[in-house]
């Protein structure tokens, strides 16, 4: 049996890593290496200095990343400008795979195969989708991938890992602070509520104390394009093309969470009502055709979603 799943793990990872790795030569054709290629590398150069525009000037992990890996791909002969494109994509090919493998780890929670593997073979063809409509972005992959492990630590109990995993998290984009609610989702009626507390109340300000340091360290920088919240919420609800868009991204699974409300588990709807607020900021701060920001909900609605199969297909056998 050992040996088995042993195999179906080997099986699992080649899949992931042959779709992640397609994956990341089309994000390079159609973003890395696009027609806006030059101003990704200005935004780079800008964020290394502190300068630029907010929110990315915030964003450190993943720049930071891709200059120290350059070098690299510079000893190859490559210009630098086209070593540090070279560079993010490594860096989000590492993210996306790992991303996949997690992803299932964290489905076989819930449900037995061949499901797992469905679930993530469902998150990976909206991948491609999701590559429209920016073109700089490196922190959302990085920041999918630890919400996605701070979920499958939580589940397995390994709960000291999450402070550095949410120190990493605060340096790469302030979403990372959902990493907190989530654990305290999964974790609710778990472990006494006291001992939950404190540990929450300690990765918050694991989360709260590098985002306000960043901020005094970089300065007063501008908004980006000179917009504000509210400017962004009313350009989503003034594009109804952006709505359609973004409504047909997970299509019939956005009323799962509604037509199967009381046949989840507990964990899974607690996620749900954690993830609410967060689509809420999205309307608010981003723009909505970015469905990049729309992939975290996959969270929870794929084993939504293939619960409510596994267990149609059981009534109806």
């Amino acid at each position: 049996m050992a040996r088995e799943r042993r195999r179906s793990w080997w099986l699992y990872g080649g899949l992931y890593l042959g779709l992640s790795l397609l994956l990341v030569q089309f994000h390079a054709e159609l973003v890395n290496f696009g027609p806006r290629s030059q101003k990704r590398f200005q935004r780079h150069e800008q964020i290394l200095v502190r300068r630029g525009e907010a929110p990315w000037t915030f964003r450190l992990a993943v720049p930071w990343a891709a200059e120290l890996l350059s070098p690299v791909f510079e000893a190859a002969g490559l210009p630098h400008r086209r070593a540090v494109e070279s560079a993010y994509l490594v860096w989000r090919w590492l993210f996306t795979l790992g991303l996949f493998l997690l992803f299932h780890r964290f489905l076989a929670h819930w449900l037995e195969p061949p499901y797992p593997l469905l679930g993530t073979l469902l998150l990976a063809a909206l991948h491609a989708p999701s590559y429209l409509h920016y073109w700089f972005q490196p922190a959302s992959a990085l920041d999918l991938l630890l919400w996605t492990a701070a979920l499958v630590l939580t589940l397995r109990g390994r709960h000291a890992w999450l402070f550095p995993l949410l120190l990493l998290g605060a340096l790469n984009r302030e979403t990372s602070v959902f990493i907190v609610l989530l654990h305290g989702g999964l974790q609710w009626g778990r472990e006494p509520w006291r001992r939950l507390g404190l540990r929450l109340a300690a990765l918050t300000v694991v989360w709260a104390l590098p985002v306000a340091l960043l901020r005094l360290w970089t300065g007063e920088v501008s908004w980006a394009h000179g917009s504000t919240p509210l400017g962004m919420l009313q350009a989503n609800f003034n594009h109804p093309a952006w709505l359609l868009y973004a409504a047909s991204f997970w299509g019939l699974l956005w009323a799962v969470p509604v037509l199967g409300w009381r046949r989840f588990p507990p964990e899974l709807r607690r996620l749900a009502l954690v993830l609410v607020p967060y689509l809420g900021l999205q309307l608010a701060f981003g723009r909505i055709r970015e469905l990049r920001l729309l992939l975290p909900l996959g969270l929870v609605l794929v084993p939504m979603y293939l619960l409510l199969l596994r267990a149609d297909e059981g009534e109806g056998a």
